[in-house]
């Protein structure tokens, strides 16, 4: 069951997706898949869609190492374990979980693969 929340117009719903935002103009409800993978339509007049709390970090070759809560460690040119492979926010181990980290960190990460090149 969804955890208890304070505010009456606030639906916490985990274990579903959203596969459809509807409305032309602005939002005006939204199709979500439960658990059991059926369609069910919501109205509402805005969504905020939760990524997760797990890293997308499969994508790592298998020499990148990863935390426990399997975020990957890089050093701080944002350098993985592998030479040339970079990390940066929601994957990267240290990321604050702000946006604007993640978009420094990108810039920097960047920056340190344009003096790998160089080099």
């Amino acid at each position: 069951s969804a955890p208890r929340i304070a505010l009456d117009n606030i639906s916490i719903m985990p274990n579903t997706s959203v596969s459809e935002i509807l409305g032309a103009d602005t939002v005006d409800g939204i199709t979500i898949r439960t658990a059991g993978g059926e369609p069910v339509r919501m109205d509402c007049a805005g969504v905020f869609v939760f990524v997760g709390l797990t890293p997308n970090s499969q994508i790592a070759p298998s020499g990148a190492t990863c935390n426990a809560q399997g975020e990957i460690e890089t050093n701080a040119s944002y350098q993985t374990a592998v030479r040339g492979v970079f990390a940066a926010g929601a994957v990267r181990s240290g990321y604050s979980g702000r946006l604007s980290d993640a978009v420094n960190e990108a810039k920097a990460a960047a920056e340190s693969v344009a003096r790998l090149l160089r080099s």
